[in-house]
């Protein structure tokens, strides 16, 4: 039941001491609110059908954090009904939920407002300045160091360590940068290749019948053209 409002019912059942339905005769319900004195209800009292009877009470018979009616009928086991009507506000909420409602939804309304800010920070840096990696114009380390400083109002709010971890990031990201920039052009690194390629294809000509021996053929020496084939017998001469 809602506190302090009229128009609502309390449905009741009427037997007598047989157990049988009493639908007939004057039904009275005395009001007492809050423990204090009993009082002949004001309200309207109806027989429904079938034992069960109603009671409308007044509006003031509702505006008491406890509420007792008691029915009596001469044909009937009289009987209490307690009832603990609840306060509403305005749009018929109970009052207490209204505040905890009201206290959520500011708190809500702080927090999207402090995340809508954060965001709207990434976007401004978002469209200032595309990420993006070239180490000829050093723009890694400077947007690193952007984002460190976009975070650092949430930052010191929550009182995390995120930035120092940030911090080792960019340091991090710096010394990569470092590497990077003294790496030579793609043109200077395939004529090193080229190169590397031309001496392999001579020394993948060269045999070695003999460990640490090269195989040849010796035509001449000092100018001077060898005789003979090398044979047994036949020793070049020159």
């Amino acid at each position: 039941m809602k506190r302090n409002q009229a128009g609502q019912v309390v449905a009741f059942s009427l037997t007598a001491t047989d157990g049988s339905p009493v639908t007939t005769g004057t039904t009275t319900v005395y009001v007492t609110g809050d423990n204090g004195t009993q009082t002949a209800g004001a309200g309207t009292v109806a027989h429904k059908g079938n034992g069960q009877w109603s009671y409308v009470p007044t509006q003031a018979e509702t505006n008491y954090t406890h509420v007792a009616l008691l029915t009596v009928n001469a044909g009937a086991m009289s009987q209490t009904i307690n009832i603990y009507p609840e306060s509403v506000g305005s749009n018929g909420l109970p009052a207490v939920d209204l505040i905890e409602i009201n206290s959520t939804t500011a708190a809500l309304t702080n927090l999207i407002a402090a995340f809508t800010g954060t965001i709207t920070s990434f976007d401004a840096l978002d469209t200032a300045q595309d990420l993006r990696h070239d180490t000829t114009q050093g723009y890694l380390d400077t947007e690193i160091a952007q984002i460190i400083s976009t975070l650092g109002d949430v930052l010191t709010d929550t009182q995390t360590t995120l930035d120092g971890k940030l911090n080792t990031l960019q340091t991090a990201a710096t010394a990569i940068k470092a590497v990077t920039d003294v790496i030579p052009d793609a043109g200077a690194l395939t004529a090193l290749s080229a190169s590397i390629a031309g001496i392999k294809a001579k020394t993948d000509s060269l045999t070695f019948t003999r460990a640490g021996e090269v195989d040849c053929n010796m035509q001449s020496c000092n100018d001077q053209p060898f005789s003979g084939d090398g044979t047994e017998g036949n020793l070049l001469t020159v």
